[in-house]
């Protein structure tokens, strides 16, 4: 009987050396992370080749040079929470398209899959549209603000445990 209490126990620290740190719902570093965040984004390209992405440091740069629309393609209880600044509402831009057809529309959304198809709905009606990559995601990695109201926050819905991967100083909403 004591043998196996004793291969219990063994059983029970290798276990908690090899399952549990994989099995957390979040990565313990920022780098691990991003590293998560530019693997599901390669993986959500696969759907959708052929449309042009933008990091945030490429983002950035495009807007010195170019008048830029950034649309919010998440749901309404994400962009509730925060929004990236000078976004608007896929509804709001829907509702004013004609008004931005002049404009390179930036489309986003927690890691790029929604807005990746978006983009490719946007590029096939003429517009110059790209998808950025990582979505919220990346911007929060990036360093970037939100905001709600007008004022800076650092809460953001990431539409699901699964895609809480924002840098520790950012609060997951979801």
């Amino acid at each position: 009987m004591a043998v196996n209490k004793y291969v219990l126990s063994f059983l029970m620290i290798v276990f908690s050396i090899t399952c549990l740190p994989g099995c957390r719902s979040t990565p313990s570093s920022d780098k691990t992370r991003l590293d998560r965040i530019e693997h599901m984004y390669r993986e959500y390209l696969k759907e959708f080749p052929d449309i042009p992405d933008l990091s945030v440091r490429e983002l950035l740069t495009l807007q010195e040079t170019e008048n830029v629309i950034l649309v919010d393609e998440r749901e309404p209880k994400e962009w509730r929470v925060s929004m990236l600044p000078g976004a608007v509402t896929r509804e709001a831009f829907e509702r004013e398209i004609e008004s931005y057809r002049h404009l390179t529309v930036v489309v986003y959304c927690t890691a790029g899959k929604r807005s990746g198809y978006y983009t490719v709905d946007l590029a096939a009606d003429g517009f110059k549209a790209f998808n950025l990559e990582g979505g919220v995601l990346a911007w929060a990695h990036a360093g970037r603000p939100f905001v709600k109201n007008g004022k800076n926050t650092r809460r953001v819905h990431v539409y699901g445990e699964q895609w809480n991967l924002l840098p520790e100083e950012y609060e997951a909403v979801w």
